[in-house]
């Protein structure tokens, strides 16, 4: 089956069945959100003044949190936006943390990319995926 199928809940027989028996079923992928902030100011962002905030995950939560959801069968971690995750001065050691036992990945708008940073990605990361939101042509063709 493809890596980005539609069909990849199948992979997870045992999930869907708690989902089709309503029962709790514990999470396959984690969407995790490293910092607040945003180095952008789209006119369109629906929590402009939270990502404007100085909140962020330490080191010490995440190997926390990393542990406990190995323990429940994580597969994979997302790390993307409450903000602009690249602007987190850990989110290097986040990415190589996370693939000790997850397959990890990366929402970015790709404006803070540093050659280590990209190498980083490249080494340890499934995907990345850089959005190229913009308000008009212009600015997403710049």
């Amino acid at each position: 089956m493809k890596e980005l199928s539609k069909f990849k809940i199948l992979n997870y027989p045992n999930h869907l069945k708690e989902l089709v028996d309503r029962k709790d079923t514990l999470p396959i992928t984690i969407e995790m959100d490293p910092i607040n902030r945003c180095n952008h100011n789209c006119i369109w962002c629906a929590d402009n003044k939270i990502r404007r905030s100085r909140d962020m995950l330490d080191l010490e939560f995440l190997q926390r949190i990393l542990g406990e959801l190995y323990n429940i069968g994580a597969k994979s971690i997302l790390f993307k936006g409450g903000g602009e995750p690249t602007l987190h001065p850990d989110i290097s050691k986040f990415i190589q943390l996370s693939t000790i036992n997850f397959k990890t990945a990366l929402l970015t708008n790709g404006a803070n990319l540093s050659d280590d940073l990209i190498q980083t990605i490249v080494d340890n990361c499934e995907y990345i995926r850089i959005s190229l939101d913009a308000v008009d042509k212009k600015s997403h063709d710049r």
